[in-house]
């Protein structure tokens, strides 16, 4: 049964992940090395799609294209089987977004393929007409096609005008042009959700407290993620911070997704932002625990019993705790700290 609050729309291109663990090196030009542990599974924008739906939130997957490949048609089978997601494919693509990751300790080293972009604006493809449970939409950035920007700030735009909320993610860059155009499209923005890399670039700030204060101007809640420094966030006139979870890292791949997810949750159902943070983080560290990106998402039952083990049911038993308790997890790994709210998948 779905949830009777609100549904989410995630908008975004869906890649298919495939991660290999357990590679000691890079090989050179000509070389074949092995790996331990292999996933594949959706990946992109589908990471905070399956992450929300497996938190039980009602779900619609506006994915930008599917291609008529074997590996479409897996990942098509793959969404297919999670309760509260639906898809909705906008275009065909000559061939389906891969990303290759190989993750080695906090790090992972990344090969990505885009198809050729269909550059036509895909605003007019949603179908804005069967959206009517729909409260809130995130768009997860691209960079295809003849004006990706524009194309993104006409759909936060008919969002808004529909009285949708809105939520946005972005991928690092350094233009400064790029910047100040992503600054433009915060103005149809309700929740902001960058890494600490990607608010400074956009702020042009020095320091994630100055990126957060300039990003408090430009939207109504901002979250920036720190890594192994946790978050920091700002909604109002409310400011908070949350602490890393110290975990096992196996895979950062679509753990920043899975931060999303957990605040969206929050967010969506009015919680207040220091109990969507502790979600956020609750979500991230479970997915770098484990292997691969939209499959490492936590169920609702895993995230819920880790959220109440972290003492999280009052603001003065967050506030008192000298630590966050570790988070209980069959994967073996050595032990590091880690917010798992860096790692992304394209």
């Amino acid at each position: 049964m779905l949830s009777s609050l609100g549904a989410v729309a995630c908008v975004g291109d869906v890649f298919c992940d495939i991660v290999v663990r357990g590679v000691s090196r890079l090989p050179t030009w000509g070389e074949e090395v092995f790996g331990e542990e292999p996933a594949m599974c959706p990946g992109g924008i589908a990471n905070v799609a399956v992450g929300l739906a497996k938190l039980g939130v009602a779900t619609r997957l506006l994915a930008r294209s599917r291609a008529e490949d074997t590996i479409g048609n897996v990942l098509s089978v793959e969404l297919a089987q999670h309760d509260h997601l639906s898809v909705d494919w906008l275009r065909v693509a000559p061939s389906t977004a891969m990303t290759v990751a190989i993750p080695h300790a906090s790090e992972r080293a990344m090969i990505s393929y885009a198809p050729p972009p269909d550059e036509r604006s895909i605003v007019d493809r949603i179908p804005w007409d069967t959206l009517e449970r729909v409260t809130h939409l995130h768009v997860g950035g691209w960079s295809e096609g003849r004006n990706p920007l524009a194309d993104q700030r006409a759909i936060l735009a008919r969002a808004r005008d529909l009285g949708i909320t809105t939520s946005l993610d972005v991928s690092l860059g350094h233009e400064t042009e790029r910047a100040a155009r992503i600054r433009e499209l915060l103005d149809h923005v309700d929740v902001f959700l960058p890494n600490v890399a990607e608010a400074c670039w956009i702020t042009g700030a020095d320091t994630p407290d100055a990126a957060l204060d300039a990003l408090a101007d430009l939207v109504p809640t901002a979250v920036v993620k720190l890594g192994p420094d946790g978050v920091i966030a700002a909604s109002g006139q409310t400011r908070e911070q949350a602490p890393a979870h110290e975990v096992p890292i196996v895979d950062t791949t679509g753990a920043g997704d899975a931060f999303a997810a957990g605040f969206l949750h929050g967010h969506v159902r009015r919680w207040p932002l220091w109990r969507s943070l502790a979600l956020a983080n609750v979500c991230g560290a479970w997915s770098v625990a484990r292997v691969g990106s939209s499959i490492s998402t936590p169920t609702r039952v895993e995230a819920f019993t880790a959220l109440e083990r972290g003492n999280f049911a009052s603001r003065e038993t967050r506030a008192g705790a000298s630590a966050e308790p570790r988070l209980g997890n069959p994967m073996a790994a050595d032990a590091a700290s880690t917010s798992a709210s860096e790692g992304r998948s394209p």
